[in-house]
């Protein structure tokens, strides 16, 4: 029996123990996960099998040393937050980390991170990650590429040209990144390293220009909320991290996962609104356990704004930021302007479609129906967001769906908070 605790109770018995979190047949998976399941159950005095499913937050039980983490994976995210126990966070970080590498052979070295920003005039640079992630490798160099909207083919090229001499570990992105590299610079030479894929779903068109572009090819999810998270190994298997939550298919088609090591917030019988085919069994890899045989999760293409290209993983968190709150100088000055004291419209959720004509169509759930004003907001928010002003614009058009939440749940393609495009 792998005890609760024991590998993640320290730096050393990690190190030292990890590899038998790599489960190799169903006896042990099994045996691992009722165990933790019963513990992590007793100790928010929940009874497993009666408890419901959640599909919203669950408020925090215990607070003490515990590290803030928000439903964006990170700690300064936009969206609510919720706790996770200190203790165990930098090494789960690690651990993820871990798997992947281990699996794909990868060895220490630079670690490349594409990183968006709208308003830094310093972009287009490679700067140095002082601050080190932990879910980056804390031993490794870490390094983050910032870009804005007017990164231009040449740039982007400049960019490959310095990653191919630099040789990192690998390099971290988005989907919607990969699609950028795509639309601007199209096949270039391969690349001599890995390249991790996270953040949003892999769709099979821009995972086969990774596979031709790249010596390697890793699809990562890590969900703090609730513990779900995979990786896919060197048979291109999505395995499911057994050893950190136990993950199964909900009465509506979605996953639920509960977390096995979130002792602050009782993430059991979690919905975050992925929806995949689980199955079980050993793979060619070596490991047995629950994988996914196909995954949907949240996604976005590029969004198009006159001749630039954006990355649409962007777009939704600018979006997602306005409904948090946190508002760029420009536009809040704008919307002072324009509408005197005014209050943002909280707990929406939405999907955004642009067309040919590069105007938008903005779907959004909320409590309520949005009044003239709050719409005439939104649709400068939704403006400036994309296109930078407010004024002269393809048109912003504000649609309001009680249903969106469950038809995200169904639709192959049509997922709350994502971006899609017909102007590319």
């Amino acid at each position: 029996m792998i005890l609760h605790g024991e590998i993640f109770s320290s730096y050393e018995n990690w190190i030292r123990s990890r590899e038998r979190l790599i489960f190799r047949n169903k006896d042990v998976l099994d045996s691992y996960q009722y165990f933790n399941l019963k513990r992590i159950c007793s100790h928010f005095a929940i009874d497993y099998q009666t408890a419901p499913g959640l599909d919203y937050l669950p408020e925090p039980l215990f607070k003490d040393n515990a590290v803030t983490l928000r439903t964006s994976g990170s700690k300064s995210g936009t969206q609510r937050p919720y706790l996770f126990p200190t203790r165990y966070y930098s090494l789960i970080e690690q651990h993820h980390l871990w798997r992947f590498t281990h699996e794909h052979q990868i060895r220490h070295g630079a670690v490349v991170l594409l990183g968006y920003s709208n308003f830094d005039n310093n972009a287009h640079k490679l700067l140095e990650i002082k601050q080190r992630y932990a879910s980056l490798g804390l031993n490794n160099d870490q390094w983050m590429w910032r870009y804005n909207r007017n990164i231009t083919p040449s740039i982007m090229r400049d960019f490959l040209e310095t990653l191919r001499v630099m040789k990192p570990r690998f390099l971290v992105c988005q989907p919607s990144q990969l699609d950028l590299i795509r639309y601007l610079v199209g096949d270039f030479e391969k690349l001599p390293f890995h390249l991790v894929s996270t953040g949003e779903t892999l769709y099979p068109s821009t995972l086969e220009f990774a596979k031709r572009n790249f010596a390697g090819v890793i699809d990562k999810m890590r969900c703090w909320d609730g513990g779900l998270s995979f990786y896919t190994c060197r048979a291109e298997r999505k395995h499911i991290n057994d050893e950190l939550c136990y993950v199964y298919h909900g009465s509506t088609g979605h996953v639920l996962s509960t977390d096995f090591y979130n002792t602050c917030t009782p993430f059991i019988k979690y919905a975050n609104y992925d929806r995949g085919v689980i199955k079980e069994g050993l793979c060619d890899c070596g490991v047995y356990g629950r994988y996914f045989d196909s995954f949907e999760g949240g996604h976005a293409t590029l969004v198009k704004a006159g001749s630039q290209f954006i990355d649409g993983g962007a777009i939704v968190s600018e979006i997602t930021a306005f409904f948090n709150s946190r508002l760029h100088p420009d536009l809040q000055n704008t919307l002072i302007e324009k509408y005197g004291r005014f209050r943002i419209v909280s707990g929406i959720i939405f999907h955004v479609h642009q067309r040919a004509d590069q105007s938008i169509d903005f779907t959004y759930q909320a409590s309520h129906l949005l009044n003239e004003v709050e719409e005439s907001m939104l649709k400068d928010m939704v403006s400036f967001v994309i296109f930078r002003t407010t004024a002269n614009v393809p048109e912003v058009r504000i649609n309001f769906n009680p249903n969106l939440w469950s038809e995200g749940l169904r639709g192959s393609r049509n997922k709350f908070q994502c971006i899609e495009s017909e102007a590319l």
